[in-house]
This record gives C-alpha cells, sequence and structure tokens, in this order.
C-alpha cells in the first residue's frame, strides 16, 4: 500500500512534470492572443474616448453658435427698435413743426386780414379825410 501511494505519487509527479511544457506552451501561445486583446480594448478605449471628445466638442460648437445667433438676433432687435425709436421721434417732429408752421401761417393770416379790415374800417369811417386833408392845406394857404 504504501508502494501503491509512492507510485501513484511519483506518476502525478511525472505527469505534472510531463504537463509543465504543455502548459508552458499554453501560455506561451495565449501571450499574443493575450497581449492582442489587451490592444484591442485599448484601441476601443481609444476610440470611445476620441468619440466622446468629437461629440462634447460639437455640443460646444452647436452651444456657441447657438449663442452667437441669438446675440445677433438680440441686437438686430435692438438696432430695428432704436430705428423705429427715431423714425418715429422724426415724424413726430415733423409732424409738430408742420403744426407750428401752419399755426404761425394762420395767424399772419388773421393778423394780415385784421390789418385790411381795420385799414377798410378807418377808410369807410374817414371818408372825409381827404376832403379835410384838402381843406386843412388850403386853410393853410389861406393864411
Amino acid at each position: 500500500m504504501l508502494q501503491d501511494n509512492i507510485n501513484n505519487v511519483s506518476r502525478m509527479l511525472q505527469d505534472n512534470i510531463n504537463n509543465v511544457p504543455r502548459m508552458l506552451q499554453d501560455n506561451i501561445n495565449n501571450v499574443p492572443r493575450m497581449l492582442q486583446d489587451s490592444i484591442n480594448n485599448v484601441s476601443r478605449m481609444l476610440q470611445d474616448s476620441i468619440n466622446n471628445v468629437s461629440r462634447m466638442l460639437q455640443d460646444s460648437i452647436n452651444n456657441v453658435s447657438r449663442m452667437l445667433q441669438d446675440s445677433i438676433n438680440n441686437v438686430s432687435r435692438m438696432l430695428q427698435d432704436s430705428i423705429n425709436n427715431v423714425s418715429r421721434m422724426l415724424q413726430d417732429s415733423i409732424n409738430n413743426v408742420s403744426r407750428m408752421l401752419q399755426d404761425s401761417i394762420n395767424n399772419v393770416s388773421r393778423m394780415l386780414q385784421d390789418n385790411i379790415n381795420n385799414v377798410s374800417r378807418m377808410l369807410q369811417d374817414n371818408n372825409n379825410v381827404p376832403r379835410m386833408l384838402f381843406a386843412n392845406t388850403t386853410i393853410c394857404y389861406t393864411y
């Protein structure tokens, strides 16, 4: 029995010794595949990182583009509002000057009409003035 055990142990040790070259060869054979797997994993990780950075950059570009477009639109609206305000102010000024000129024309016209009416009344009221003037000059010559 002891001899059997010794034989078994010896056989197991011999099997293990015999297996070592095969195991070593298997490990050696596995190294290129493991290296290729590692290279593939690193490559995928790098590609994922590149894709993520690319998406982030594109998002940033899109955000900046939207912000710039919003700014352009806001400035455009502000400029249009300013133009509209200036236009209204100019139109109001033109209307005010026009009214003032029309009022001045009307006032001068009334004053001229009043003067004409006053002269006409004076001439009507004093229709004897020419005779009186002539009489006065005659009187002056008489003296």
